[in-house]
């Protein structure tokens, strides 16, 4: 591939001092309001690779934004996940979503975790309207 990914790949990606700090308070951070959460992938597929979920050269990570009663986006955060499975979602859940918060989502199985970890928890078809 041609795209940052492929450029940034190999290379050792140093955070300054500044930035590290303000990523370990973000980390630090759950968010609040209702929040739609969604399944991302950050690269691209390889000559000959694996395409779509489950390829090499892609990072799994969870989107998540939050709204406010009006429906006007709060906060967003985006983490990468070692996969997108059940136990991953409860555990990031716990981390990152104040408890009894209402999540939609897509169907994608794992996202049920959120229940779990204490929050309500609507289930949508991609293309469905909310």
């Amino acid at each position: 591939g041609s795209g940052l990914s492929s450029c940034l790949k190999g290379k050792k990606q140093d955070l300054t001092p500044f930035t590290q700090a303000m990523k370990e308070h973000n980390d630090s951070q759950t968010i609040a309001g209702t929040i739609q959460l969604d399944d991302a992938y950050w690269g691209g597929e390889l000559r000959d690779g694996k395409r779509g979920r489950g390829s090499e050269n892609k990072t799994p990570f969870v989107a998540a934004i939050s709204l406010n009663k009006e429906g006007h986006p709060m906060q967003m955060k985006m983490t990468v996940v070692d996969g997108f499975r059940t136990d991953t979602i409860i555990t990031w859940s716990q981390n990152y979503i104040e408890a009894g918060r209402h999540v939609i989502s897509d169907k994608l199985p794992c996202f049920k975790g959120v229940q779990d970890a204490g929050c309500s928890h609507l289930r949508i078809k991609c293309g469905d309207n909310l």
